[in-house]
């Protein structure tokens, strides 16, 4: 589970809260991220509690543009978010997003673009935090969903008890546009893609009472980055974090909107005469390329390649013969609603990655 926020930002749980509700969702591993600060890290509640691994990286502000930086022993910080949740703290004005990726990398860290195209309209203007920094090339990968913004979309204060009292039926799965992007840029290089679930469990008191919207223990039961790896963890915390982490900069992982149906036992794979991929991997072309898809129930399966679809079955398979070079993905909907995104298998030709164009 990824990008969570607590008491240490704009979040409205403690630690021990949060902790609580991911063993009680049964999550293998959280990521806290709280605005431009690693206080949790330095408290010491990075590690295992129990069966789950802890883990604290960082959601870093620039100019209203968001990403997290994960992996990180200093703190990145300083922009106006973190005057804004560290009272009598002055910082300089906050650095550039290219700046901001730039000392990410500087620590060996993974940067992940959050809500690239978030917006809403919560009353009469609208809230912008999208991504305008297209040209970097130093982000590792980008959040293609995000279970927050999916709800808030839509929403109007005039809605509020609808969207409040069933909020998953508000969920529509990905923007169209940041899926487009998403494919767009991995036709140039490898864009691991994740799914976020923004946790603040914000709270608002009532005549009634006090109120909270998303608490965790529901919100750690929706979408969800599931990792790959054919290391088990070990018990001993730093190696599982790398181990997490190594699997999401490879691109090993995908998203899953778990409340609908479980997505364990998913599985996307090219096989071919040069050996075998999976999400995330890169493969030279070569003859004889074979793409297996298997779900774990019956679903609607759609196979991409450079962000087109070529290829639709309904049941719990699918396997095509990938004749053509290209960057190839799969989308799986559950009873017509967003469930399984996978992330690309890049089979490159001649070991070269396009620079623009079709292929």
């Amino acid at each position: 589970m990824i990008h969570i926020h607590s008491i240490h930002s704009d979040g409205s749980g403690t630690m021990p809260q949060i902790i609580e509700a991911g063993q009680l969702a049964d999550l293998d591993f959280l990521i806290v991220t709280d605005h431009d600060t690693l206080e949790a890290k330095a408290a010491g509640w990075e590690g295992w509690h129990e069966r789950l691994l802890v883990l604290v990286g960082e959601e870093v502000a620039s100019q209203n543009q968001h990403c997290l930086a994960l992996g990180l022993e200093a703190e990145i910080g300083g922009g106006f978010l973190h005057r804004r949740y560290r009272r009598g703290h002055r910082s300089a004005d906050p650095e550039p997003p290219r700046r901001i990726l730039e000392r990410i990398g500087e620590q060996d860290g993974l940067s992940f673009i959050v809500h690239p195209h978030g917006r809403y309209r919560p009353f009469f203007s609208m809230r912008s935090y999208e991504w305008k920094e297209w040209g970097s090339d130093r982000f590792d990968g980008m959040e293609i969903w995000s279970y927050m913004f999916d709800w808030v979309r839509h929403f109007r204060f005039y809605k509020f008890r609808k969207f409040y009292r069933d909020p998953d039926a508000q969920i529509t799965g990905p923007f169209p546009e940041t899926l487009a992007m998403w494919d767009r840029l991995c036709r140039t290089r490898r864009i691991v893609g994740i799914a976020g679930v923004d946790a603040h469990a914000k709270t608002k008191r009532t005549p009634f009472g006090t109120l909270v919207v998303f608490p965790y223990k529901k919100l750690f039961r929706t979408i969800r980055t599931h990792i790959l790896s054919q290391e088990g963890f070990s018990g001993q915390w730093a190696d599982d974090a790398r181990i997490v982490y190594r699997a999401l900069r490879e691109g090993h992982c995908f998203g899953a909107y778990d409340l609908l149906s479980s997505s364990e036992g998913f599985r996307f794979l090219l096989r071919s005469e040069c050996g075998t991929a999976m999400m995330g991997d890169e493969m030279p072309f070569c003859e004889d390329a074979q793409i297996e898809i298997v779900v774990p129930r019956r679903a609607s399966i759609r196979l991409l390649r450079n962000g087109k679809e070529i290829r639709r079955v309904e049941g719990d398979s699918l396997r095509f013969r990938a004749k053509t070079p290209g960057v190839y993905r799969t989308e799986v909907a559950l009873g017509g609603r967003p469930w399984i995104y996978s992330n690309p298998i890049y089979f490159w030709e001649e070991h070269s990655r396009p620079e623009s164009g079709d292929w």
